[in-house]
Parts: structure tokens; C-alpha cells; sequence
């Protein structure tokens, strides 16, 4: 099997920087306001919890190449994977760190998995949308000069058969890839993008995608 273990970030973060309970101001305790229609609930400054929210863009080219870039930390090819910084929510933070990271335009096109994982003891929860991506065949380079100065990260476009035969042997591609990979082989099912909404949000009947990173 490949050398690779799965590593997406999914580090708790340490304890000292959680929010905890302890450290809400006495004056403020039991004192946040509670969203209309849900005054039952106990206290809200009970429930609050640490939540890091991540993206995951599987990412295809009008070619069937599949974009994939080093992970710096693994040292393994791997999809594009950031943070959501708020106001940021999934869809966004994964145009953005598309642009930071790769520097081309490309078209949401679907979700594969939404996951969660929680830790109780640190009051801390974990979200992360794997969402799968397409390039139009017109593609747009955007600018993706980084603060430091550094541009974006360098793609290896490679086909399904290309990284199924190098993970299989042993190669520097992260499990995860090797994953989504023989699902979209198997005819996997790419769920809708209606699926992640906003609360409240009325869903049109012909709303099938969420649009493409160039700005509107």
C-alpha cells in the first residue's frame, strides 16, 4: 500500500487555546441573548464550544487530470485543503484557498462528505466539506501572489489510473486522494450542493451549483 497515511489536518488544537467556560466574564455569565424562539435552552455561555471549520477541494480538469499539490506537511501529494476564516463559510473558504494555493479559476460543482469530529474533554468540534471541483475549459489564471511574496503552490495533474497504480506501489500520494479517487472510479454519488445551506435558506428547484471563483 502507499507510504502515505491520510493526514488532513484534523489536529485538536491545544488546550490553552480553547475557550472555556471558566474564562467567560463573571458579569457576562448566563447573560447572552438567546436566538428568538429558543429560550428554553440552558444558557447559551454553557454550550459555547471551539469550532475550526476546513475545506477539501477534489479537483478536476476538462482532461480527467486530477489537481493535486504537496503537502508541506506530509511531503505527499494531496487535494487542496484550508481553513475557513470567518465570515468566510465552505464555499467561499474554498474558492479562496483554491486562488492562494493553485491560481486558476474553477466551478464548484458538488459535496462528497461533510465530517465532524468532536472532543469533549477541550470543548472543541471539528467540521470539515470535501467538496469536488471542476476547470472550465476556459480557464482563467487569477492572481495568487501571496503577502510574502511567494505565489501559489506547484500542481501535478495526473490521471485516476496514475495515482491508483503509484499509491498501490508504494508512491507519495496521500491516502485520501487514493480514496476519492476509486470512489469517482466506482461512480461514487456527488451530492448536491443544496445539501450545505444557510439556515432559513429557500432552496430554488434549478439551483444545482454555487457558481465559480471568478468574482461577480
Amino acid at each position: 500500500m502507499g507510504a502515505c497515511s491520510s493526514k488532513s489536518p484534523n489536529k485538536y488544537k491545544e488546550a490553552s487555546a480553547i475557550t472555556s467556560e471558566a474564562e467567560v466574564p463573571s458579569d457576562k455569565a448566563h447573560n447572552i441573548p438567546k436566538p428568538e424562539g429558543l429560550e428554553n435552552l440552558e444558557p447559551l455561555d454553557r454550550q459555547l464550544f471551539h469550532l475550526q471549520c476546513m475545506v477539501t477541494v477534489v479537483c478536476q480538469n476538462s482532461q480527467d487530470q486530477w489537481l493535486l499539490v504537496k503537502d508541506s506537511k506530509t511531503d505527499c501529494l494531496n487535494f487542496v485543503t484550508g481553513q475557513a476564516n470567518p465570515p468566510e463559510d465552505f464555499f467561499k473558504a474554498a474558492i479562496n484557498r483554491w486562488k492562494e494555493q493553485v491560481g486558476v479559476d474553477m466551478l464548484i460543482i458538488g459535496v462528497l462528505n461533510m465530517e465532524y469530529s468532536i472532543n469533549a474533554e477541550h470543548n472543541f468540534q471539528r467540521m470539515r466539506a470535501i467538496l469536488y471541483t471542476r476547470i472550465p475549459n476556459e480557464v482563467k489564471r487569477v492572481q495568487n501572489k501571496k503577502k510574502n511574496g511567494n505565489t501559489g503552490k506547484q500542481v501535478k495533474k495526473m490521471l485516476s489510473q496514475e495515482i491508483i497504480k503509484e499509491y498501490e506501489a508504494g508512491g507519495n500520494i496521500d491516502k485520501e486522494v487514493y480514496n476519492w479517487v476509486k470512489y469517482a472510479e466506482n461512480k461514487g454519488v456527488i451530492y448536491p450542493l443544496t445539501i450545505v445551506a444557510k439556515e432559513g435558506s429557500r432552496i430554488k428547484k434549478n439551483e444545482l451549483n454555487i457558481g465559480s471563483s471568478k468574482e461577480k
